[in-house]
């Protein structure tokens, strides 16, 4: 028989290991809801970071776009040192028209301000600062689907460069019928540069991979008679010096 001490003991230790359980099933409830409570708000705040870094993305992209601003970077040993440009979105938006004057005649073309700032505007800088005077064309290639003439260096070098590159633009669905003025490069992205192509019959072979920033107006026959001579086959890439020689003696830029 037990006693009544000892039941009364017994009791008192199974109230005690129930609060016991209690306790601890209440505390580890807590522990739970304050694991899912972290995790929750470190999902809200990798989320609210995420959205604050878009939304600086894409304020700073809206800033840069609505700053229209174009970037020239120092680039290679210029050929005729002039610096570089600093960009102004208000003379780049002005239209114009540029007159190349050879020893062939003149050729005449519409910048393409709208389309191409950076290119017509690199082009207007370095026509003012007499870059193009006295330059020779170094190339020209006569081919089906592939006929231009290239100009832009006051060396005569196909190196030549103004000591800046600068980005591509206007390259969606661009293509190259005649007439089309267009910047050449090294062969790869935003190697824009002094030097461009005046095309003188479509040339569909050329892939969207070369700033259009201008279309002739007048003189493109002056361009397709130099080609029509031929070349000494001298580049790689095709085509090669003109054996009819042109140069670039001035380039004047008039208010379109």
């Amino acid at each position: 028989m037990v006693s009544g001490s000892k039941r009364r003991r017994e009791l008192a230790r199974q109230r005690y290991e129930r609060q016991q359980a209690r306790r601890t099933a209440t505390w580890q409830r807590k522990q739970r809801r304050n694991r899912i409570a972290a995790i929750a708000l470190a999902g809200v705040l990798v989320i609210s970071g995420a959205i604050v870094v878009a939304q600086r993305v894409i304020s700073d992209n809206r800033t840069t776009l609505a700053a229209g601003r174009c970037v020239y970077t120092a680039s290679g040993t210029p050929a005729s040192d002039v610096g570089l440009p600093e960009f102004d979105p208000e003379v780049a938006a002005q239209p114009y028209t540029a007159t190349l004057k050879t020893n062939r005649g003149d050729i005449t073309f519409a910048a393409l301000t709208d389309n191409a700032p950076c290119a017509t505007y690199s082009f207007r800088y370095l026509a003012e600062n007499n870059y193009y005077d006295q330059s020779s064309c170094p190339r020209v290639v006569n081919s089906p689907g592939f006929s231009l003439l290239q100009c832009g260096t006051p060396t005569g070098s196909a190196a030549d460069t103004p000591g800046y590159q600068f980005p591509d633009e206007n390259l969606t669905d661009a293509t190259y019928p005649a007439g089309a003025i267009a910047m050449a490069n090294t062969g790869q992205p935003n190697s824009n540069g002094s030097q461009f192509f005046i095309v003188y019959q479509d040339s569909e072979e050329l892939t969207a991979n070369y700033t259009p920033f201008g279309t002739v107006t007048s003189g493109l026959a002056v361009a397709a008679k130099v080609g029509e001579a031929g070349n000494d086959g001298s580049n790689p890439a095709g085509g090669g010096n003109p054996k009819l020689p042109i140069t670039i003696t001035d380039v004047v830029i008039s208010p379109a």
